[in-house]
């Protein structure tokens, strides 16, 4: 089967709707034997951001309901029901994918719905997004969007969403405190606690930290489902990424930046 993902709760929707995208059919009974097909190969796993547990058709209200744990220790559900509306949107973007299309024609041809809901076991709590039947119609009779312009609206949302969980602890002595787009780079806002780190050492020590960015930015295109569908992304748009590393105490900041063609080369 496949499926992809990005680091954002936005993409774990994303990869949640992907991992369905195979149960397209023409009928309820097939839609019902696809997702038992889908049922054989659960758990599936989403990356860093957790799995997608299982699929159950509920024949009583015609439902197709997705279920989720996440890692709530990258996203909690707080986070979730914060951006419900964020969420909602990038799902109707990304069921307009080309991949998914079989699927939307089943499901509004069957006037079925989707439920996608998200558990964090830990914290025993749980966020739940459904589309019915008139979401999913108006989703698929919505002005097509040309790729770069989908994807462009994807990483905005993306970047709203990120910044609706600022400030985070990254590691010991250092918290993300904001995202932003700048031009050709997707830029991270990390805040770094003087009494444990001198800013000057990212100065110094650059190439080495910008060695060790790459090389996780490379490991994680074929270990973590998340990250690598923000690479993909982020390659598609031809944006880069750059962490700011500023000293909390005197405000002076040393930007790492992986460059465009670094993010293509990897």
């Amino acid at each position: 089967m496949k499926n992809r993902m990005n680091w954002s709760s936005v993409l774990l929707a994303l990869c949640v709707s992907l991992a369905f995208w195979s149960c397209g059919n023409e009928s309820i009974d097939k839609l019902k034997r696809e997702v038992e097909t889908i049922n054989e190969d659960c758990p599936i796993s989403l990356g860093s951001m957790g799995d997608l547990i299982n699929m159950k058709y509920e024949e009583d209200q015609n439902n197709v309901v997705v279920n989720t744990v996440i890692n709530g220790e990258l996203l909690s559900i707080s986070d979730l029901k914060k951006t419900k509306g964020l969420i909602r949107e990038n799902m109707g973007l990304l069921l307009k994918d080309d991949e998914l299309s079989d699927l939307m024609k089943a499901v509004i041809e069957a006037e079925a719905s989707l439920e996608f809901v998200y558990r964090d076991p830990k914290a025993d709590d749980s966020f739940e997004l459904k589309l019915s039947a008139e979401d999913l119609r108006e989703i698929d009779q919505a002005p097509e969007m040309d790729e770069d312009e989908r994807n462009e609206l994807l990483l905005k949302n993306q970047v709203e969403q990120e910044n609706s969980r600022c400030p985070y602890t990254v590691a010991e002595g250092m918290e993300m405190v904001e995202v932003e787009l700048n031009g050709s780079l997707l830029v991270y806002h990390c805040e770094v606690d003087e009494s444990m780190y001198n800013i000057s050492y990212f100065r110094e020590a650059y190439s080495d930290v910008k060695s060790g960015i790459v090389e996780y930015l490379r490991q994680s295109l074929t270990s973590d489902e998340a990250a690598s569908y923000q690479i993909v992304l982020l390659r598609n748009l031809g944006i880069g990424i750059c962490y700011r590393y500023i000293g909390n105490m005197t405000g002076e900041y040393v930007d790492v930046e992986v460059s465009p063609s670094d993010l293509r080369n990897l």
